[in-house]
């Protein structure tokens, strides 16, 4: 069901900051759609009342896996990769919002429940200090409502990373699936991070952005720089982790192999001394008629003494080579 559900659309209209009533004859300076899981019939009726660029109704029809920004004309289409960190099954959950912003309006699509739209539009129409900075500021606030959630995913994965390297020098656990799935998060969370790091990099670096607005984007931006550094930390930590563990794991199959080989030793040792005896014991109970001292009184306490003094010179032979 959820993914066929759609969201209704959401449409308010400000002047100097103050929100407009529907039936209101002043010509509002900025307008602000929102959506939740959009249809196409719902991204085209947006883009016939606000006379979207083709191109940017086309990108919004789709689903995307890396942040992104396209210029179409006076409009920017955005991609931002909200992110949710769920403990319980060491994943991260990924969404998806999409902004058009260009001057007069911003639309705000919703991908999934990962990014709590409804609440974000509820809070930002109830800023009119920021919403009288226009589309740019709008567009700051998402993207840093955006970065700011990256905080939990980071400090759950942080915390999930040092149980696992305090279980990798633990004999009795076994963490390389745990590590492994890990790591595939952490990368997935890169692929987040990375691409709104540059595309924010090169937001603040335009001269068409506002200067009022440069010092907000560029909070976002040390933000995200700082997500995307502990990303890439959290990977190469990951990495090494899973270097020593296999490290461990070979040391330890080595030591089994090590004592399976000495307790072989041991046994073919033993095998042997106590053979000697058998064997002497089995030649003379073949009971043929002509063998040599069957006739000797002396006989019987050679033989028995012949076993003890072989078995002796095995026993000292293998215990000098630590056999036994």
């Amino acid at each position: 069901m959820g993914e066929h559900w759609h969201g209704e659309i959401a449409r308010a209209a400000f002047k100097d900051g103050l929100p407009l009533a529907p039936d209101s004859a002043d010509q509002p300076d900025l307008r602000i759609y929102s959506v939740q899981r959009p249809s196409d019939l719902q991204i085209e009726e947006i883009g016939q009342e606000l006379g979207l660029d083709p191109r940017a109704l086309a990108r919004a029809r789709g689903k995307h896996v890396r942040a992104r920004m396209d210029r179409f004309g006076e409009s920017r289409f955005l991609i931002l990769r909200p992110a949710r960190y769920v403990d319980k099954t060491e994943e991260v959950h990924f969404g998806e919002l999409q902004l058009i912003v260009a001057p007069g309006y911003v639309v705000l699509l919703g991908r999934c429940g990962v990014f709590p739209l409804k609440a974000f539009v509820d809070k930002l129409c109830a800023r009119p200090e920021l919403i009288q900075r226009g589309p740019a500021a709008v567009l700051h606030a998402a993207v840093m409502a955006v970065v700011e959630g990256y905080e939990p995913v980071i400090m759950g994965l942080e915390v999930d990373i040092d149980q696992i390297e305090d279980e990798v020098f633990r004999s009795e656990a076994d963490p390389l699936r745990r590590i492994y799935q890990l790591l595939r998060e952490v990368i997935a969370f890169q692929r987040a991070t990375d691409p709104l790091a540059a595309m924010l990099t090169e937001l603040v670096g335009r001269d068409d952005l506002p200067e009022s607005e440069h010092r907000f984007v560029r909070d976002a931006e040390e933000k995200a720089l700082h997500a995307a550094d502990r990303a890439e930390g959290f990977r190469t930590l990951l990495e090494n982790v899973l270097s020593v563990n296999l490290a461990l794991e070979t040391k330890r199959l080595s030591e089994v192999s090590i004592a399976q080989a000495d307790q072989t030793k041991k046994i073919s040792s033993w095998a042997a001394i106590l053979f000697t005896p058998t064997l002497i014991g089995g030649i003379y109970g073949m009971n043929f008629r002509d063998m040599p001292e069957l006739e000797w009184a002396y006989g019987y306490p050679f033989a028995i003494g012949l076993m003890v003094a072989m078995m002796l010179v095995l026993y000292v032979l293998f215990k000098r080579r630590d056999w036994i």
